[in-house]
């Protein structure tokens, strides 16, 4: 996986344009051009799910505190990972229509881990345990490593359906 655009100087062909799109919009504070080109190397990954409108799953604070320490709870666990204040955890919800144009919320959260993690349907299951049984399924993972193309360019894609 390429990690060419370390900074808005160096910033590809690609991934040029979507970082003027994400520029023109308000970032929350928590959204620090550390966040945006870290440092140090990552391993991303996101998870994603859609929510039926009505649902009995509320996307608030406390929600997205729960699966924080969800996660964070899977890498101590799994990886042995003990620092978990530093596993960064980035989040975006989306109003949007399915295919039979319902309403629904497309919630995907964006995880920068110390390692290269790979997520079973077991772990997933187990991350989201506190939720509905129906709504621990249908969870869709991807580690920004699958990519041939630069990182940088999926990390300003994901803040800018995070801010827009």
């Amino acid at each position: 996986m390429p990690r060419t655009c370390s900074s808005p100087e160096t910033l590809c062909e690609k991934c040029r344009p979507i970082y003027k799109k994400l520029q023109k919009h308000k970032l929350p504070k928590q959204l620090t051009p550390d966040v945006i080109f870290p440092l140090s190397e990552v391993y991303p990954f996101v998870l994603k799910q859609e929510f039926p409108a009505n649902c009995s799953v509320e996307i608030s604070e406390e929600f997205v505190n729960q699966i924080s320490d969800a996660i964070k709870a899977w890498c101590k666990e799994r990886y042995d990972i003990y620092d978990v204040d530093k596993l960064r955890i980035s989040f975006n919800a989306t109003d949007t229509t399915d295919k039979r144009d319902k309403p629904i919320t497309h919630f995907a959260l964006m995880v920068d881990a110390p390692e290269s993690m790979i997520l079973t349907a077991q772990d997933i299951g187990k991350i989201f345990s506190f939720m509905p049984r129906k709504y621990r399924e249908r969870w869709s993972y991807v580690s920004f490593e699958e990519f041939d193309d630069c990182m940088t360019y999926h990390r300003l894609k994901f803040f800018y359906y995070m801010v827009r």
